[in-house]
């Protein structure tokens, strides 16, 4: 008998929504109002995800299908129990051990190593632990693979398959292919999580910031393997790949700029291709720049007060003692209409409040009375508003904008080595 996968999946708000619009085919603002009609009613006593849930439920909509059987990478979802599945190794991690203490108190040593796995879907990572660790030894890039029993968890917006002691897992498994066309193309399965530079912490990934570029500085330039793109040292007679030994350099180069999305400050590093799409340049006109200082200031000037929507991960500048945001996509020209959506999608449901009718009497009230004054008393009052008004210090975004001086900008052709490289 084949074992159903459990059905306690992990989706997010915009896909539950997506997921009854589609099944349903109500508008999605008339999802949206329902569910939050549905929290208004509840008073709290649910999120609303979960008041989106009895939507669909009330709805007899579906979520999620029964699963069972070997199901595509694409179709692992966070929360499934015997998950089975299959793929081709395409990377593989050593293994690593850790102390741990039992429940008797007792400290004993774990085992852990992972590997990533594609088919013609996805890619996924997938963990062994313990005794399962050891069978890390047998694979290899380009073997095929068959999962059963796994568990998929949750980590930073991506389902990774954990392999227990009840998992199976199968090597060069009879009957498998795998469609080698474009598999090294395959993105893994993530989503990325829109967050508040206020929220961010270290070791976030995969986060998504929409926010203005306040400041930036010029681009540095480092030499860098032609190969494999690691730095490379120069030498008296040349310079040295750790790896391919002396080399021909070419340059990469490394940005720091300070985002500011209106409830806090920080730095982001920008590097290569990253920098390019940030600047709408090419790789070779880059380098043209690298002797060029003058075009290379207005062309900094030009991206101060963009609007970019940019995805990354966070990390901790020891050095500099603050959390920095490394840039892994960009996106100089975000969508309005899905930054209205997102608006729409996460608006808090507005509370009816019972004195909303004597509010508006207490205040046309005072219209009266302020208009009631002699004409001398209304002028001083609203000579003393506009002097309080521009009394009122200009702020930018955000009040703790940081300003960051050349003396540390310095430093960052050695803090790009320990970010990235």
């Amino acid at each position: 008998m084949t074992r159903g996968v459990d059905t306690m999946f992990k989706l997010n708000f915009n896909d539950i929504v997506s997921k009854i619009t589609e099944k349903s085919g109500l508008s999605e603002k008339e999802i949206i109002k329902r569910i939050d009609e549905k929290c208004e009613i509840l008073s709290g006593l649910v999120s609303r995800e979960g008041a989106a849930h009895i939507v669909a439920n009330e709805l007899s909509i579906k979520l999620f299908e029964q699963i069972s059987g070997k199901i595509q990478i694409k179709d692992v979802l966070s929360g499934m129990k015997s998950v089975e599945t299959a793929g081709m190794v395409q990377q593989v991690f050593p293994l690593r051990t850790f102390k741990r203490k039992n429940q008797q108190d007792e400290e004993y040593e774990g085992k852990v190593a992972s590997f990533v796995i594609a088919d013609e879907t996805a890619r996924i990572r997938v963990t062994l632990w313990n005794d399962q660790a050891d069978r890390i030894k047998e694979l290899s890039e380009g073997k095929i693979i068959m999962i059963k029993d796994g568990m998929a968890k949750d980590n930073q917006g991506r389902p990774e398959i954990h392999l227990s002691s009840r998992s199976s897992l199968i090597v060069d498994p009879i009957g498998i292919e795998i469609d080698l066309k474009d598999i090294a193309q395959k993105p893994m399965q993530m989503e990325k999580r829109r967050v508040k530079i206020k929220d961010l912490k270290d070791g976030d990934t995969n986060v998504e910031l929409l926010s203005f570029v306040v400041n930036a500085f010029e681009p540095r330039f480092f030499e860098v393997c032609p190969k494999c793109q690691k730095r490379v040292r120069p030498r008296e007679d040349g310079f040295f790949c750790d790896e391919h030994k002396e080399v021909e350099p070419d340059h990469s180069y490394v940005l720091n700029a300070v985002l500011d999305d209106g409830t806090e400050t920080i730095r982001a590093v920008f590097f290569r291709n990253h920098v390019e799409r940030l600047f709408s340049v090419s790789k070779q006109q880059m380098l043209e720049l690298k002797d060029n200082p003058d075009s290379m200031q207005d062309m900094v000037k030009d991206i101060l007060g963009s609007h970019v929507l940019l995805s990354g991960r966070t990390t901790k500048n020891v050095m500099f003692q603050r959390t920095e945001f490394v840039v892994q996509e960009v996106d100089i020209d975000p969508n309005p209409r899905d930054e209205i959506k997102r608006l729409d999608i996460d608006r808090p449901v507005q509370k009816k409040e019972p004195e909303k009718e004597m509010i508006r009497e207490e205040q046309t009230q005072s219209s009266t009375e302020i208009s009631s004054m002699p004409e001398k008393a209304s002028s001083a009052f609203s000579t003393q508003e506009t002097s309080q008004k521009q009394d009122l210090p200009k702020k930018s975004l955000s009040s703790k904008t940081e300003v960051i001086g050349s003396g540390d900008h310095e430093n960052d052709a050695d803090q790009e080595e320990e970010i990235l490289l």
